[in-house]
Order: structure tokens, then C-alpha cells, then sequence
């Protein structure tokens, strides 16, 4: 589907954009008419991207909003990078996502309630990035969360 091509390269484009893709460590075929699948760090299932696998790979600056135009994204792998700032709140809208790997970055102002939104998330690791603010209740009741990595950050209250 030409329109779906469009909009799918139109998202990896602007991803690229935002978080400096000329300097990041390997960034073969992004930004070129090769499949999707044959771009450095992404999964496709029957065409649609399905994972982002980019760690210590020198991606610097911020998530772009439209990342949510993914919506058959299963897992995003961005730790260990330069990220910075905040998670754009569209991105809390991929209720697809089972694996989100955002630790070691600069990723500071996001409320770790949103997360709660993910009911299929079996693992986060938002370790390593110096947020601030409370332990949300509502992580207790994630049924399928099998890792959840929440240290180095200045969080206060607990698990139940």
C-alpha cells in the first residue's frame, strides 16, 4: 500500500531527524528505497514495523510525537543513548508495545503513570534517567510485567 509506505517512511524519517540519525554509529539504509526490514535496527512483521532495536547507538535529542503512527510496534530497544527531554505523550497511545528499553538516556520529564496505559507490557526499563516523582500504584496491576526496572532515578515509594 503506497499510502501506508508514505506515512511509515514520512515517521522513520522525522525519528531520524530528531535524534541526530547522520551521527548515530550505524544508520545503514535509513533514509533509503530499500524495505523497511533492511534498515539498521528495525523489525518488520508482514511489512509493518514492529520493532525499533537502536542501543548504544548514539542517538541524541528527542522522541518525535509521531511515532505513534506505529501502531503495531511491539518492542522499542533506545537504551543507552543521548535521549533527552521528555516522551511525547502520543507515544503512550502505542497500546501495542510489550517492551519498552528507554533506560541509560537523559529522558527526564514523563510521568511513569503513563505507562500504566500499556496493558500488554511484560518488560520497562526506564532505569538510569534521572526522573523524579512517585512509584505509581497502578504498575500492580500490569498482569503480564515480568521485568520492571525503575533504580537510578529519584523515585520515591514502593511496589505493592
Amino acid at each position: 500500500n503506497y499510502e501506508f509506505y508514505n506515512v511509515t517512511y514520512s515517521v522513520l524519517a522525522e525519528f531520524y531527524q530528531c535524534t541526530s540519525g547522520y551521527q548515530w554509529y550505524n544508520n545503514t539504509n535509513w533514509l533509503s528505497s530499500k524495505p523497511f526490514d533492511q534498515w539498521h535496527g528495525l523489525v518488520t512483521t508482514n511489512q509493518y514495523i514492529s520493532g525499533i532495536n537502536l542501543p548504544y547507538n548514539n542517538l541524541q535529542g528527542m522522541l518525535p510525537s509521531s511515532l505513534y503512527f506505529l501502531t503495531d510496534l511491539q518492542y522499542i530497544n533506545l537504551e543507552s543513548n543521548y535521549l533527552s527531554g521528555e516522551i511525547p505523550s502520543e507515544f503512550f497511545t502505542i497500546t501495542s508495545l510489550e517492551s519498552i528499553k528507554l533506560n541509560s538516556n537523559y529522558l527526564v520529564e514523563f510521568n511513569l503513570e503513563e505507562f500504566c496505559n500499556f496493558y500488554q507490557l511484560k518488560s520497562l526499563y526506564v532505569n538510569d534517567n534521572n526522573v523524579q516523582g512517585d512509584i505509581p500504584n497502578c504498575f500492580s496491576y500490569l498482569n503480564d510485567i515480568e521485568s520492571l526496572e525503575l533504580s537510578y532515578n529519584y523515585l520515591s515509594g514502593t511496589l505493592n
